[in-house]
C-alpha cells in the first residue's frame, strides 16, 4: 500500500514522456513584432546577463526554482493527483530543469570570468612585484657604488694629504739645516765686522737693539735678511 503513490508517480511520468514523444513536431512560426536574434547574439546577451548578476541573485533564483520543482514533484506524487495534470506537469518540469540548467551555465560562466580576471590581476601584481624587486636591487647596487666612491675619495684625499705632509716636512727639514749652517757664517761676519765698528766709533754703551739695527743697515740686503731670519728662528727655538 505504501508503494502505490510512488508507482503512480513513476507511471504518470512515463505517460507524460510517451505523450510528448507521440506528438508530431510542429514548426514554430516566428513571432511577429519581435526582432530575430542569432546564436552569437543570444550567447552574448546571456554572457552580459551572467556578468551583471551577483552570486546572491543566482543563489536566490536557484533556490526558488528548486523549491517550485520540489513542490511540483510532491504534488504529483500525492494520492490526490489527477491524470489531467500530468501533461502540464511535464511541461513545467522541463521548464524548471531548463531554468536550472541556465542558472548553472550563468554561474559557471560568471565564475570563469571572475577567475580569469583574478588571474590577470595576479599576473599584473606579480609583474609589479618583480619590477619592485629589480628596482630594489638596483637601488642597493647604486648605494654600494656611492659608498665605494666615497671611500675612494677619502682614500685619495688622505693620500694627497700624506703626500703634502711629507713634502712640507722635507722642506722644513731642509730649511732648518740651512738655518743651522748659516749661524756660524753670521757669527763669523759679525766678528769680521767688529773692527769696522771700532773704527766707526761704535761703543758698547749703545743699546743692543740700536746697535743691531745699525749693523743691519751697514750689511748688504741679502745678509740683513738672513740675520733677521736667524734671529726669528732663534726666538722660536728658545720660546
Amino acid at each position: 500500500m505504501e508503494n502505490r503513490p510512488r508507482e503512480k508517480c513513476i507511471m504518470a511520468t512515463k505517460r507524460t514522456r510517451t505523450r510528448a514523444r507521440s506528438r508530431s513536431p510542429e514548426k514554430k512560426k516566428p513571432v511577429e513584432g519581435h526582432p530575430t536574434m542569432t546564436v552569437m547574439e543570444f550567447y552574448e546577451l546571456e554572457d552580459r546577463e551572467a556578468l551583471s548578476m551577483t552570486m546572491e541573485t543566482l543563489e536566490a533564483s536557484f533556490l526558488e526554482h528548486s523549491r517550485i520543482l520540489r513542490q511540483k514533484i510532491t504534488d504529483l506524487c500525492s494520492p490526490s493527483a489527477k491524470s489531467e495534470d500530468m501533461v502540464s506537469f511535464g511541461e513545467a518540469l522541463r521548464s524548471r530543469f531548463i531554468s536550472l540548467r541556465r542558472l548553472n551555465r550563468l554561474a559557471q560562466y560568471r565564475n570563469r570570468k571572475i577567475r580569469d580576471q583574478v588571474n590577470q590581476e595576479r599576473a599584473v601584481v606579480e609583474e609589479r612585484y618583480l619590477q619592485l624587486q629589480n628596482i630594489k636591487s638596483e637601488i642597493e647596487h647604486l648605494q654600494k657604488e656611492i659608498e665605494r666612491c666615497y671611500d675612494f675619495s677619502l682614500v685619495g684625499t688622505l693620500l694627497e694629504r700624506e703626500g703634502r705632509k711629507s713634502v712640507l716636512i722635507s722642506d722644513i727639514t731642509t730649511k732648518e739645516h740651512r738655518l743651522k749652517s748659516l749661524k756660524p757664517k753670521i757669527e763669523a761676519i759679525i766678528e769680521a765686522a767688529r773692527p769696522v765698528q771700532e773704527l766707526m766709533g761704535l761703543t758698547p754703551s749703545i743699546p743692543p737693539d740700536i746697535k743691531k739695527e745699525r749693523v743691519l743697515h751697514m750689511l748688504p740686503q741679502e745678509l740683513s735678511v738672513i740675520v733677521v731670519q736667524v734671529e726669528a728662528y732663534c726666538d722660536i727655538v728658545e720660546g
